[in-house]
């Protein structure tokens, strides 16, 4: 997979890797899920670095759909909202991605998760 989706091989006009925002904060008790996703953001940098389209956007959590809007995650990210961590809303996600992919081939990774 590497050799074929890192490499100048695969060119693409685009490539967007949906990641999360845990691979930069991290989260207790998602060190896997973290490391997954810092496993997307690495992919990015070297697709990047060998020429070809690649970025990776470190997704916070959303408001009404997702993983955090839903189960055991919702409690946790109401405790995050109180230290100042807010949720995305969908029509700011969009938004978001829509200039994220317009930037063009800098950065390599786009954290989006909005703070107070």
């Amino acid at each position: 997979m590497y050799s074929t989706f890192c490499t100048t091989s695969f060119r693409t006009s685009a490539c967007t890797l949906f990641s999360s925002v845990t691979a930069l904060m991290g989260n207790g008790g998602q060190a896997n899920y973290g490391a997954a996703n810092s496993c997307l953001d690495v992919l990015a940098r070297l697709r990047r670095d060998a020429g070809v389209a690649g970025v990776s956007v470190q997704w916070g959590p959303w408001a009404e759909m997702g993983m955090a809007a839903r189960g055991a995650a919702a409690k946790r990210v109401l405790a995050m909202a109180a230290s100042g961590f807010n949720l995305l809303s969908p029509a700011k996600g969009l938004q978001t991605l829509a200039t994220a992919l317009s930037i063009g081939m800098h950065p390599r990774v786009v954290a989006v998760a909005p703070f107070r």
